[in-house]
């Protein structure tokens, strides 16, 4: 877009310690008290990361903020060559995790005293029929109980509880300590072409759609834990012909971060104290498809050019709004109360 829309930290090396520190005081300012990191494979560039300067980071400083790994299933089960997926890697990719994360750092996140990775597309995998043999296996490769999260309550669950794909669901889910949605854009936008999630859309989403899945989720012993994006745009690094690009604001006449807000008031009804009432934000720092938080410069007006890039909506210089807009409403939360915003 023009003018760019750039890091408070402009164009950063995340592999530095500056940077890292900077991110924790971030952190700080936005109540954020875990970080689930990207994981790509042993001695891959996020793993380095990871190990080399975040942990150690975290720990030099006595820091609280936990760390748990994202496992990135489209790298480590898909193969390169035939696009086939597999699940040749994921006893060698459970040991080196054990070895070099659960053993290692006190500062991997816990739940029920056992250590949590996220698995990315498990509903992806259920599809294939390879969910239940990568769980297997990675809770056999592990020398302790882990705690397992899916991205899985994509798909609207469905109205026949008596159906094939309910009984796939079901099954898949008892597989699984908890579940979540990284996906929040697919679900919200889909192929309506829609922008503006506007409250009909965001209340559909959240107080029915994922409501649902944590009711049945907790019918089968499995957590649940919400998800936000502050918005969504992946123009700038793929060709879409179709797909409008999810607004941050909730309408068009809606103040910025107004989309962020409202999901954040309806995702905090549904924490669940058996996921120790995690809250997932989609994401920190993935610029690239336009879901960040992190503080950005506040020079820049507003701009919606160019519109292949924008898809027309405004984007601003927002500085810490979103950091300031979760510090507020996580601090306020009260399991007992009804949160909506105003737009």
């Amino acid at each position: 877009m023009y003018p760019k829309q750039r890091p408070q930290l402009g164009e950063y090396d995340d592999s530095e310690q500056y940077t890292i520190q900077k991110h924790l005081e971030f952190s700080d300012v936005g109540n954020i008290n875990l970080w689930v990191a990207s994981w790509w494979g042993p001695e891959r560039t996020t793993d380095l990361i990871i190990r080399n300067t975040i942990l150690e980071q975290i720990e030099k400083q006595h820091h609280p903020l936990k760390v748990a790994l994202f496992y990135e299933t489209t790298n480590r089960l898909r193969n390169r060559l035939d696009g086939e997926y597999t699940v040749d890697q994921v006893e060698s990719d459970m040991e080196y995790i054990q070895r070099e994360y659960f053993d290692h750092s006190d500062s991997y996140y816990m739940i029920d005293e056992k250590p949590v990775i996220f698995v990315y597309l498990t509903r992806k995998l259920e599809k294939l029929g390879m969910l239940q043999r990568t769980v297997e296996l990675m809770r056999n490769a592990a020398n302790q109980d882990i705690y397992v999260v899916g991205d899985h309550a994509f798909d609207p669950y469905p109205t026949d509880l008596l159906s094939e794909t309910a009984a796939r669901f079901n099954s898949s889910i008892q597989v699984l300590d908890a579940i979540t949605n990284y996906d929040v854009y697919g679900s919200i936008v889909g192929s309506s072409n829609i922008s503006y999630a506007g409250k009909e859309g965001i209340d559909l989403y959240y107080l029915k759609h994922q409501k649902r899945w944590k009711e049945v989720a907790e019918d089968l012993g499995c957590a649940y834990i919400p998800s936000v994006k502050p918005g969504f745009n992946d123009r700038g690094v793929r060709e879409r012909d179709n797909g409008a690009p999810l607004s941050r604001r909730l309408t068009k006449d809606s103040p910025e971060g107004s989309f962020f807000d409202a999901s954040l008031d309806r995702a905090m009804q549904l924490t669940d104290k058996n996921a120790d009432n995690l809250l997932l934000i989609t994401s920190f720092n993935e610029w690239h498809e336009d879901t960040q938080i992190e503080p950005v410069k506040i020079d820049l007006k507003d701009t919606t050019v160019p519109y292949d890039l924008t898809g027309g909506l405004a984007y601003v210089g927002y500085g810490t709004l979103y950091l300031d807009i979760l510090r507020n409403k996580t601090l306020q939360y009260d399991p007992t109360i009804h949160y909506y915003s105003s737009f």
